[in-house]
């Protein structure tokens, strides 16, 4: 009984080290961390084509994601649908490391624009719009193997890593004729989750790792997740263009910066598992509401 008790307290602090390191690790899934662009851009194949010159073009539907003043162009009221796909891959390899050569793939398709353009004459020239776009992604998933050994502790860990979730806009525009070849137009953009679909995204990574600890069978097991939600907030896109004759135009937008709530739940839970001649189990649970 007395051999059993001290193996225990063995085994125990010869894990502290590879727990300090989990913890570590965990406290990185703690921070605001995304796998897409910072800088918003608008919506159509067309233009995300033309990159960045379609501000100057702007004569479509879209135009209240790239710049507002070029629905002064629409005259007729217009329906606009936009669908998105991707496919993102992760590749990870190593000299030191084969067992984690592997290759991951996402493919997704969504909704990632939608907008309802009217336009009339009140005095002058006007065009207004709603709109609905999607503005991050965040779905990612990739697993691998990695061998770990250290401090007695000698394990193959399998890690999976999912992500999925989107942030998304409902837009209200608007554009006036100000001269015959000059228009303005501004977007306001209400960042909401109140609404038809849920502004956030979840990460979860899982560890199941087999080997021996001293000798000693063991598993560990861990699980990690951040929950993002509630993300609210409230922009504008402000707009102008020129089409100063029938060879050149010149167009210019000003997105505002914003501050935006948003909920952050995490939680971090391990558990390890020793076999004979000591059956201990000790759990670790960390949860953390920002």
């Amino acid at each position: 009984m007395m051999r059993n008790i001290i193996l225990a307290i063995l085994l125990f602090f010869a894990l502290l080290a590879h727990l300090n390191g989990e913890v570590q690790a965990a406290s990185i899934f703690q921070q605001v961390g995304i796998a897409s662009s910072p800088n918003p851009v608008g919506s159509g194949a067309r233009a995300l084509g033309m990159g960045g010159a379609f501000i100057g073009v702007a004569d479509d539907a879209t135009a209240a994601s790239w710049n507002p003043a070029g629905l002064i162009q629409l005259e007729k009221p217009e329906l606009s649908i936009v669908g998105e796909y991707f496919h993102r891959s992760d590749k990870f390899s190593s000299d030191q490391h084969p067992e984690i050569d592997n290759t991951s793939d996402v493919d997704d398709f969504n909704l990632n624009y939608f907008s309802a353009t009217y336009p009339f004459h009140f005095y002058r020239n006007m065009v207004v719009s709603i709109n609905y776009q999607r503005l991050y992604d965040f779905k990612r998933s990739f697993d691998y193997l990695f061998n770990f050994s250290d401090a007695g502790l000698d394990v193959m860990q399998d890690k999976s890593f999912d992500q999925d979730g989107f942030l998304g806009a409902l837009g209200f525009a608007a554009s006036i004729e100000i001269l015959p070849n000059l228009s303005f137009g501004a977007t306001l953009n209400i960042w909401t989750d109140q609404l038809l679909w849920d502004n956030g995204w979840d990460a979860k990574f899982s560890e199941r790792a087999v080997g021996t600890l001293a000798g000693v069978p063991v598993t560990i097991d861990t699980k990690i997740k951040d929950d993002y939600s509630e993300f609210r907030g409230i922009n504008a896109n402000f707009g102008l263009l020129w089409h100063i004759n029938q060879y050149f135009t010149l167009g210019g937008v000003v997105k505002t910066p914003f501050k935006a709530s948003l909920k952050h739940e995490f939680s971090f839970d391990q558990v390890q598992t020793f076999g004979a001649p000591v059956n201990t189990v000790w759990k670790s649970v960390c949860v953390l509401m920002i």
